[in-house]
C-alpha cells in the first residue's frame, strides 16, 4: 500500500489528487483498519487545546458501537448525531456505520419543531445529542 502523505506536506494543487490517498476499499471498516495499523499513533483531530489520534477515535468508536448493539440497535437503523463538529460526532458516526446503522447528522441550530419534523422524516430510531449547545438546550 502506498504510503499517504501527511496534509502539510501537501501541495494546494495536489490535495485534490487521488493518487496521493490510501489504496484501501471505500467503506468504513476498511478506514478504521488503516486507524488501527499504520496511522494509529497519528493525529487525527486537534479541536481547540484537545488533541486526538487514530487510535483513540477508532477505540472510542468501537466503545459506543458496542453499547449500541448491546442497546438492541440493528444494521439499518437510522440514528440521528445531534452534535457539535468535534471528536463526539467523529466518533459517533464512525460508531453509527461500522455497525451498519444510517447516521443522520442534525444541525445544532435545530428547532424543537424542525427536530420533530425531521425526526418522522428521517425515520429516527435513536438521537445521540449532547443536552446543549450554543444556548439550545436540546434536553428541553
Amino acid at each position: 500500500m502506498a504510503r499517504m502523505k501527511e496534509p502539510r506536506d501537501l501541495e494546494w494543487d495536489s490535495a485534490a489528487d487521488p493518487s496521493v490517498l490510501p489504496n484501501i476499499e471505500a467503506r468504513v471498516p476498511a478506514l478504521l483498519a488503516l486507524f488501527r495499523g499504520e496511522y494509529a499513533g497519528r493525529e487525527l483531530l486537534v479541536h481547540d487545546d484537545r488533541r486526538f489520534t487514530y487510535r483513540e477515535i477508532e477505540e472510542a468508536s468501537a466503545r459506543l458501537a458496542c453499547w449500541l448493539i448491546d442497546s438492541g440497535v440493528a444494521k439499518g437503523t437510522h440514528i440521528g448525531l445531534l452534535l457539535p463538529d468535534d471528536e463526539r460526532f467523529l466518533t459517533s458516526w464512525l460508531a453509527v456505520t461500522r455497525i451498519g446503522c444510517v447516521a443522520v447528522a442534525l444541525s445544532t441550530l435545530v428547532t424543537p419543531a424542525e427536530l420533530q419534523r425531521i425526526a418522522r422524516h428521517a425515520d429516527l430510531h435513536l438521537i445521540i445529542a449532547v443536552p446543549g449547545f450554543m444556548g439550545h438546550d436540546y434536553v428541553a
